[in-house]
Formats: structure tokens, C-alpha cells, sequence
């Protein structure tokens, strides 16, 4: 097993815009995990960042999908 990929804290701004991205590639997808995950968290969240997914960690890494759009983005 290859071990993951250690990732640098986030600030809320570059969290959201990673979050932002995630949802418009899943929106079109009706049937897609991640939309429903990212639907979701948005209606927890009721409008406030602070309260989503990504926030559940002091480092703005509580969600995998952000954590795994990033990890994507940045070169091997």
C-alpha cells in the first residue's frame, strides 16, 4: 500500500475555492456520490462556510473531497 500523500493546512479561501470546483464537477451528475455529499453538507451548512465539511478540522481538511481535488492539483 502507497501512503498518502502528506498535505499542507489550508486557509478557509483556498478551501472554499477547492470547494467551489468540486461541486460544479459534480453537479451535472445525477447520480454521483459527491453530489449528494456536497448538497448536503451545503444544506448543514445552512450558508456558513464555517459549518461545512471542510471546516470540521482546524486546518480546513474535514472533507475528503477537498482533500482529494487538492491532492489532485498539486504536482507528483
Amino acid at each position: 500500500m502507497t501512503p498518502s500523500p502528506v498535505l499542507s493546512p489550508l486557509v478557509q479561501a483556498e478551501a472554499e475555492e477547492l470547494c467551489a470546483h468540486v461541486r460544479a464537477t459534480h453537479e451535472g451528475r445525477w447520480l454521483s456520490p459527491a453530489r449528494w455529499q456536497c448538497l448536503s453538507c451545503l444544506a448543514m451548512a445552512q450558508g456558513d462556510p464555517g459549518r461545512r465539511c471542510m471546516a470540521d478540522r482546524l486546518d480546513w481538511r474535514g472533507c475528503p473531497l477537498v482533500n482529494r481535488e487538492e491532492a489532485r492539483r498539486k504536482p507528483a
